[in-house]
């Protein structure tokens, strides 16, 4: 079948037949662009859930922070007295002070133990990020 057999009868059919051919390609030529954009568009709002996501900002407000008493990697066990790995930091700060997450998530756990941790959340923010909020003191 012949889509432009209509368009022959024009004075200048091969002009309009022509001009035809080629809307018909932009056309075509559009709706890929269109695709392509919605996946950049997709990609970039993707990019953003991933960045508010990444736990990258420390849980507590500077003014309401004493010190970091622990930070990452191998220390003196505090209570072992052997260097052992740390997976983590240690803040400390006055009772009551609010603790926030670090990023976009829901919280995927909360307990309390007698030992350990205390009182205890786990955030999973997704993209495999999840971390762990503790606090050895009972509220």
């Amino acid at each position: 079948m012949n889509r432009y057999r209509d368009l022959a009868s024009f004075a200048n059919s091969e002009v309009v037949i022509g001009t035809r051919k080629r809307l018909d390609g932009l056309a075509k030529q559009l709706i890929v662009q269109s695709v392509s954009l919605d996946e950049v568009a997709d990609l970039a709002l993707r990019k953003q859930e991933l960045l508010a996501s990444i736990p990258a900002v420390q849980p507590i407000r500077n003014e309401d922070l004493t010190m970091v008493s622990s930070g990452f990697g191998e220390r003196l066990h505090p209570i072992h007295k052997i260097i052992k790995f740390h997976a983590g930091l240690d803040f400390t700060a006055p009772q009551g002070t609010e603790i926030y997450a670090t990023g976009d998530g829901r919280v995927e756990f909360a307990d309390y133990a007698t030992n350990g941790y205390g009182i205890h959340v786990i955030v999973d923010h997704g993209f495999d990020y999840k971390t762990l909020y503790g606090s050895r003191q009972a509220h």
